[in-house]
This record gives C-alpha cells, sequence and structure tokens, in this order.
C-alpha cells in the first residue's frame, strides 16, 4: 500500500478515500477536539474486520 505525501487539507476537503481505511472512522473525531480510544482489526489486505470505540 502506497502512503500518501503529506500535504495541508481544509476540514472540509480531506480525501479520505485516498487515506487509510480507517481514518474517516476515528480522524472526524479527532479534529472535532475529541479524545477517543479505538481498537481496528484488519486482514491481510487491510480491510477491516472489527473495530470498536
Amino acid at each position: 500500500m502506497k502512503e500518501i505525501e503529506p500535504k495541508w487539507f481544509k476540514i472540509k476537503d480531506i480525501p479520505y478515500d485516498n487515506m487509510f481505511i480507517n481514518d474517516k472512522y476515528w480522524l472526524p473525531l479527532v479534529l472535532d477536539g475529541k479524545k477517543i480510544k479505538a481498537f481496528f482489526e484488519f486482514d491481510e489486505d487491510f480491510n477491516i474486520l472489527d473495530y470498536k470505540n
């Protein structure tokens, strides 16, 4: 899996479709100022098998 080059985005323009699949679950919470504790389980193809927050 190729990593994305670091780049600044406006919050409304964050390219979640180009990011690691679990980012869309936790990043909005963090950007909203919330503290999180989450667990993600992935298969060998980085598909989410399970998650808890």
